[in-house]
């Protein structure tokens, strides 16, 4: 049952409800009848509690809610406070995390930054050596092709002073068989020159040979030049590489740490109304 006593309510100098009581028993429908500005409207804001009444008491089932209102705004505002309190502690928690996890990912890239500095460094040394070790090969193979050049130059000249001393015997014994019959002296003459033509065959087969026997050994040092020279531009493509990669793990580690620090701004936090009840009524 629903029961107002001697309600009242001033508004400025102006009275507006003047000991008002109302019952209304359970099933049962009231109306409140009456000109404009009688004071309907403020009662029924004054029983559900929209407006507090000067005067007077408000009751259902005996029970007297007139200040109920003063209470329930007392409980939201206690509530309100709390929630503010978790908020702010969640806040900090968050905070701290983010710096917790702001010093790991800066530990994380400095190890990082280390390892590929230290990687980088121990493939230069291996590099250079083996570098240092190819020059040294080189120039080992370089002096070993100029001492077999000089000593094959040196057998050549010796080849063409044996044959320009057999030239002057041969001229000699032109000499001396000029008073031979015109027969000995063709005979002589032929073999002399069939002697020359296999002298220079020989000769010219011999310089060819050692020619192209200098020539494949250069060609060979030329073509290890050019493949150690690929293999350093290949080295250099490699480090350019990982130099890529590394700016890029670290763009990856800004975006992740970015969208972590946006995620938590905007998580929505939970807020859970209960409802009371008292005395078999939802309040």
């Amino acid at each position: 049952m629903l029961r107002a006593e001697n309600l009242h309510k001033t508004y400025g100098k102006r009275k507006v409800v003047k000991g008002v009581n109302i019952q209304v028993e359970p099933g049962k429908v009231v109306g409140l009848l009456g000109p404009n500005g009688a004071g309907k409207t403020t009662c029924f804001y004054m029983i559900v509690g929209l407006i507090p009444a000067d005067e007077g008491r408000i009751l259902v089932d005996e029970t007297d809610i007139t200040h109920q209102r003063e209470k329930l705004e007392d409980e939201i505002k206690e509530t309100q406070t709390t929630w503010e309190n978790k908020k702010k502690d969640y806040k900090e928690t968050q905070i701290e995390e983010q710096k917790t996890r702001a010093k790991e990912r800066k530990r994380e890239e400095d190890e990082y930054t280390y390892n590929l500095h230290r990687s980088r460094s121990l493939e230069e040394n291996n590099y250079a050596d083996k570098l240092t070790a190819l020059e040294k090969e080189i120039e080992g193979k370089r002096e070993t092709i100029d001492k077999h050049v000089e000593e094959k130059t040196v057998l050549l000249n010796d080849r063409e002073q044996l044959l320009a001393q057999r030239e002057q015997t041969m001229e000699t014994l032109e000499r001396s068989v000029e008073s031979y019959p015109t027969e000995l002296k063709t005979a002589v003459n032929s073999a002399i020159e069939q002697k020359e033509t296999e002298l220079s065959t020989s000769f010219n087969q011999e310089k060819a040979l050692l020619t192209k026997g200098a020539e494949g050994d250069q060609k060979v040092l030329e073509t290890k030049i050019s493949a150690f020279e690929s293999l350093v531009s290949d080295q250099a493509r490699q480090i350019e590489k990982l130099n890529n990669q590394q700016e890029k793990a670290y763009q990856q580690v800004q975006d992740i740490a970015s969208k972590a620090v946006i995620g938590a701004a905007e998580r929505p936090q939970a807020i859970t109304v209960k409802t009371v009840e008292r005395d078999g009524h939802n309040l």
